[in-house]
């Protein structure tokens, strides 16, 4: 997707400053320092590794990074959907202040689907193939009455041509676009207050693409949520999202606002992935994204992304530096950008002095 942020990003809030990635300041979600392992006979799997990162009402919030990122993994860690395998080992996923990992199962049921839904990519798979798409969609409605009429509606609210056909319809007979729109409706008839959207468009062409977010922003804007787009498409959060976190390999390397992200990206792995979108076809990958991730089994104890960063030093890879707050809301991992830490202190040649952060 094709993307300007000069014209079409969002402008930031003068309270941005004030919501870093462990800020808890306005948000109606906030992820606080989230550890997800999956124990395998081969090797614990460590796919998040201290992810934090806040949501706030009304805003569209991306969590933006490569496949194999965990950003899915944070994704379902929200929804309390981390089975075994898997386990969350550290952290917290407070929902207007209540910590979903420790929520009763009865709670859980109530949330998801009416306070908090989520759309994911590839909807074939998570649409039943024998059951008709309305039922579909009456089965997540929180109240009984009138589920018909107010399915129908749910069905016009996302452009659906013909809602009464596709009402009555399987989803086989639906093209990929309408049984997108048919989990957008689903996850929209309760009228959440926060939408994730896991690389929600990833299986649609452009045009369907765009068709789909547009809509979906719309009805989000309408009814004063917020969402949290998970991707790896720069030109998605460009186009649509105010604020921007940058995960690699289960970390969070840089986060600010979408329009700072864009015009002034500070960390080597941000940069590289905007430097790709600028590439003609011919060209190599920027040497931070040319090789592979590190292996989540067996973790460098530095920088993860030092064997792939062009300006890595030796210090990069005998310690992890910490997430720090170079300038007013925009907070970097790496060595070579000092800062306020997450934690509230600051580095100032080689001593550190408290910060309060505000």
């Amino acid at each position: 997707m094709a993307f300007s942020t000069k014209a079409s990003v969002p402008a930031a809030r003068s309270e941005d400053s004030a919501c870093g990635p462990n800020s808890t300041e306005q948000a109606t979600l906030s992820v606080r320092d989230l550890h997800v392992h999956f124990l395998t006979y081969a090797g614990v799997v460590k796919a998040v590794n201290g992810v934090s990162l806040s949501v706030r009402r009304g805003e569209m919030t991306a969590l933006l990074g490569e496949s194999g990122s965990g950003k899915s993994v944070v994704a379902w860690s929200i929804f309390g959907l981390i089975k075994p395998p898997g386990r969350v080992v550290q952290g917290e996923v407070l929902w207007r202040g209540d910590n979903v990992l420790t929520m009763s199962k009865g709670r859980l049921r109530e949330l998801r689907g009416r306070e908090i839904s989520l759309i994911v990519s590839n909807p074939r798979s998570h649409l039943h193939p024998l059951t008709k798409v309305g039922a579909q969609i009456e089965a997540v409605r929180a109240a009984r009455e009138g589920a018909r009429e107010a399915t129908l509606e749910a069905l016009r609210a996302v452009d659906m041509p013909d809602p009464l056909r596709v009402y009555n319809s399987y989803p086989h007979e639906l093209s990929g676009g309408m049984a997108q729109r048919v989990l957008i409706a689903m996850a929209l008839i309760n009228s959440p207050e926060l939408v994730v959207a896991d690389d929600a468009t990833n299986a649609l062409d452009v045009t369907v693409q765009r068709q789909v977010l547009d809509l979906m922003t719309m009805r989000i804007r309408q009814s004063n949520a917020s969402a949290l787009m998970i991707t790896h498409d720069l030109g998605i959060v460009a186009q649509y999202c105010r604020r921007a976190t940058i995960v690699y390999a289960g970390q969070v390397y840089e986060s600010a606002d979408t329009q700072r992200l864009f015009e002034n990206p500070l960390h080597p792995y941000t940069q590289a992935m905007i430097a790709t979108t600028r590439r003609r076809r011919s060209e190599r990958l920027p040497p931070a994204l040319a090789s592979i991730a590190p292996n989540p089994m067996a973790l460098p104890a530095g920088c993860y992304l030092a064997e792939r960063c062009p300006v890595a030093m030796d210090e990069c890879r005998q310690r992890m530096p910490e997430l720090q707050e170079v300038e007013p809301g925009h907070w970097v991992r790496c060595l070579r950008h000092p800062g306020r830490t997450a934690t509230g202190s600051a580095n100032h040649g080689g001593h550190r002095a408290d910060v309060v952060i505000a």
